[in-house]
């Protein structure tokens, strides 16, 4: 009998059987990854080419106090091979030119900027429709505002959103020259770690970027796909 009661207490404790309870559904796969796969598949971005590798590979050997982040993807289009603005250790900028003008991509952006510094962004719960405070003069902070000269102009705060699980920002570049070369350009910045990190890009026929959904989840899969840039084969 105490056997028996063993049995008996293992399978109501276990399942026995066609009685046995059906395991916990697998969870969905997460939202982020959801994401991407669909910004794939309605041709928002598409995985970097190996000139962009090398380029972020090139940045990380120059800028050694700061991780270079390369992304996974890119918004869809022909890029020129990406050109270093980096300036110093502990600040990287890669600057990816159209190989032509007039993108027909379904996010259409044209022009896009990545990079990181060392120092991490401040004011990254800023309030929308405001001038960033956390902006600094060109040759601070990735250029996000030209040089005193040619009239600089911080960008302005669109929306709050999040990357990673990390707070970030969408901005809105001044137009050029008073934006620097992120002029007119839809901007995210956000902070992994104690290093603040850049997406920006250029959409539209001129003037300021729309920021309509199909540009801002370009911008957001390019900054959620960024890792450390590890060096590849020639």
């Amino acid at each position: 009998m105490p056997r028996l009661l063993v049995l008996v207490v293992l399978c109501l404790v276990l399942g026995c059987g066609e009685e046995r309870a059906a395991p916990s559904p697998s969870p969905s796969p997460p939202a982020a990854r959801r994401d991407a796969d669909e910004a794939m598949r309605r041709g928002l971005v598409e995985p970097v080419t190996r000139a962009v590798r090398r380029s972020c590979v090139r940045a990380a050997r120059r800028a050694d106090r700061v991780a270079v982040r390369c992304p996974d993807v890119l918004p869809a289009g022909e890029y020129e091979v990406p050109q270093s603005y980096g300036r110093g250790r502990c600040q990287w900028l890669l600057n990816l030119e159209p190989r032509r003008r007039g993108s027909r991509a379904p996010s259409g952006i044209f022009h896009v900027l990545i990079g990181g510094t060392c120092e991490r962004w401040k004011e990254l719960t800023a309030t929308p429709g405001r001038s960033w405070p956390g902006a600094r003069p060109a040759g601070d902070q990735l250029r996000l505002i030209g040089p005193a000269e040619q009239g600089l102009k911080a960008p302005t705060t669109l929306r709050r959103v999040r990357i990673g699980g990390r707070p970030a920002l969408v901005l809105r570049a001044a137009p050029y020259p008073g934006g620097g070369i992120h002029g007119d350009h839809l901007a995210l910045v956000f902070n992994v770690g104690r290093e603040g990190h850049l997406v920006s890009g250029h959409a539209g026929r001129g003037g300021p970027t729309p920021a309509g959904e199909p540009v801002v989840q370009a911008l957001l899969e390019v900054a959620g796909s960024m890792s450390r840039a590890t060096p590849v084969s020639p």
